[in-house]
C-alpha cells in the first residue's frame, strides 16, 4: 500500500502513517 512514495522511509513508519491517515493520506506525503 504505502510503497508508492514511502519506499524511502521505513515499513514501519510507512506502515503507521497509513493506518493513521486515511487511504487519501497516502500520497499527502
Amino acid at each position: 500500500m504505502a510503497t508508492s512514495g514511502f519506499t524511502s522511509l521505513p515499513i514501519a513508519v510507512a506502515n503507521d502513517r497509513t493506518v493513521a491517515l486515511p487511504t487519501t493520506g497516502t500520497t499527502n506525503d
